[in-house]
């Protein structure tokens, strides 16, 4: 079993998870807390069914007295006298009313004072049960008003509905609850008078106020499941979410079993309980926001920032290890990436944990390796080169020095001495710049002057059935180039893009684009077959073999070996509409 050292990053790597178990203990405390709050959410619903407990009580109360006065109005002959009768004389109204104050102040009207009481006849008479209140409406407004139609709608029974205002002068500018309830004194099904008990919706809210919080709020409902009191306004917008929200659940808990639901919204979650109150078909519902609740009795900020304290020092002790045992892992990674720069000549120290001391040694061991080969490498590639060199020089092709020598002799017979001595000129040229010169590079202005040498030749032999321009920026004559880049795309266009007896013209065009020098060789030829053209893309068959043998891949390669892969040729051609060759090399001067 291989041994483990106690500077290996195994080692210290396992020292690093104990770290980790001690964070992973915090987050537990995460969870612990998590798991709390689920408790305390638990908790806290069941103390409200005990609070609306307390409010059932004190609402049943109040709607039991409620419901004793509408029955003692409603089956209140005196009443049925006062409102359906047509009395005699002044006296008998004004002893009727008596008999029926009365009889109404031994109800349990005595007890409220803050409600209002108001009975209205269907011709129109009235009365108004109310130690300071005024009636200020207009009677047949109030007969026709929502809740009276929801009481005739349903005789002898009480509804109940919220209202943003009352019928008197004192509760005109305030929210009420008000309850309603028609009768018949004739038994035919249409109302002779309704009851109205008018409380201020801020005394009904009275009732709960002590039970709710900030982070609770409790809603009254009717018998139809409208919003009848609620400490929070919203409850009152049907045009809110809150509202809307409501109604959904509302009707999603009537009829079953449940009285809790938990409703996600907007990314938090808020409880709702409901319960009926008991002896009517009331409910009231409570909503409960149980991340504000717990919250509001946990110090959760405190404890959150305790827990971040110690994960921040644990983090701190954590990189500062690391930091120090990655230490030298970093100056290998370093020494790594600028290993290019350093032309594979640097070495790393050799220190740290086990593993890093053993990676450090092999890159040492690695860098010798490959700076010895790159250096053999580079010693081949510019012997290559310059064996290149002097085989291109070599390769003059004796069938062309045969025929340049021909035509020399048939112009000197025909006694053009002015024209042979050129062509000789020329010839001679053309081999010392060829054979003689053994450098490398030669300028801009010594390439053109090769062309134009080569170019005399061919129009000796061939004739002037091919016209050659030169466009030359004046300030690239003095760059530095490959010596004879720019001939083998001449000689092409010379012996295949001019068929034996087609005239034509060949320019060459030189000029400065940013850092580079720019060539174009252009004919207006035959072009080039697509698939032939596709074959030199790929350096299929791109050698030719006319003069010295240099050919359009071999040209290319030299290009980017001397100057990179972002360099080289480019061909662009159609059959019969001609060539254009473009060379791009860097502006050198040396």
């Amino acid at each position: 079993m291989k041994k483990i050292h106690a500077n290996s990053l195994l080692f210290k790597v396992v020292g690093t998870v104990i770290i980790g178990i001690v964070i992973l203990a915090v987050l537990l405390s995460v969870v612990n807390i998590t798991i709390s709050k689920k408790v305390f959410v638990d908790n806290f619903a069941e103390s409200q069914q005990k609070i609306f407990s307390q409010i059932d009580s004190e609402f049943y109360d109040f709607y039991r007295d409620m419901t004793d006065i509408m029955s003692a109005i409603s089956g209140n002959e005196n009443m049925e006298t006062y409102l359906t009768k047509v009395q005699k004389d002044e006296t008998a109204v004004m002893e009727n009313r008596y008999l029926l104050n009365e009889q109404l102040k031994n109800s349990k009207i005595t007890d409220y004072n803050e409600i209002s009481v108001f009975i209205l006849g269907q011709d129109g008479k009235s009365y108004l049960c109310s130690k300071s209140d005024i009636f200020a409406s207009e009677k047949d407004e109030i007969w026709n008003s929502r809740v009276a139609e929801a009481a005739r709608a349903n005789m002898n029974k009480i509804i109940c509905k919220y209202e943003p205002s009352g019928f008197t002068n004192v509760m005109k500018s305030e929210p009420v609850v008000m309850m309603a309830k028609a009768w018949s004194y004739s038994n035919t099904g249409y109302a002779d008078a309704i009851a109205f008990i008018t409380i201020k919706e801020s005394d009904i809210r009275r009732m709960y106020s002590h039970f709710t919080s900030r982070t609770s709020d409790i809603v009254l409902l009717n018998q139809d499941n409208e919003v009848i009191s609620s400490d929070n306004r919203e409850f009152f917008e049907s045009g809110n979410t809150v509202y809307q929200e409501l109604d959904e659940v509302v009707a999603a808990m009537t009829g079953q079993e449940e009285d809790r639901k938990e409703i996600k919204k907007s990314g938090s979650i808020r409880t709702y309980l409901m319960q009926k109150l008991q002896s009517t078909n009331y409910k009231i519902v409570g909503i409960i926001n149980p991340d504000e609740a717990f919250k509001e009795h946990y110090n959760v900020n405190n404890l959150v920032l305790l827990t971040l304290l110690i994960s921040a020092a644990v983090v701190c002790l954590l990189i500062y290890f690391l930091r120090q045992q990655a230490k030298p892992l970093g100056v290998l990674v370093k020494a790594m990436k600028n290993s290019k720069d350093n032309d594979f000549k640097g070495h790393v120290p050799v220190e740290g944990t086990y593993e890093v001391r053993e990676v450090s040694e092999t890159y040492n061991r690695m860098v010798d390796e490959l700076d010895k080969y790159i250096t053999q490498l580079i010693r081949v590639q510019e012997d290559k080169r310059t064996a290149e060199i002097h085989a291109l020089q070599m390769q003059i092709n004796p069938h062309y020095m045969y025929n340049t020598l021909a035509s020399i002799k048939w112009l000197i017979w025909q006694g053009d001495a002015g024209k042979s001595t050129k062509v000789i000129d020329a010839f001679i040229s053309l081999l010392r710049n060829v054979i003689s010169n053994s450098d490398e590079f030669v300028t801009v202005g010594q390439e053109i002057e090769n062309l134009n040498n080569y170019v005399l030749i061919n129009q000796a032999r061939y004739g002037d059935a091919i016209k050659v321009e030169f466009f030359v920026m004046p300030q690239c004559n003095h760059y530095k180039v490959p010596k004879l880049i720019l001939q083998p795309f001449v000689e092409n266009a010379f012996f295949h893009a001019f068929p034996e007896g087609r005239t034509g013209r060949i320019q060459v065009f030189v000029k400065e684009t940013g850092g580079n020098l720019k060539f174009d060789i252009t004919d207006n030829g035959v072009g080039i077959r697509t698939e032939q053209l596709m074959a030199l893309h790929k350096k299929e068959n791109r050698k030719s073999e006319h003069f010295t043998g240099i050919g359009i891949g071999n040209v290319d390669d030299r290009i980017k070996l001397i100057y990179g892969l972002d360099y080289g040729i480019n061909i662009f051609s159609e059959e019969e509409k001609g060539t254009t060759i473009t060379l791009v090399v860097p502006k050198r001067e040396n």
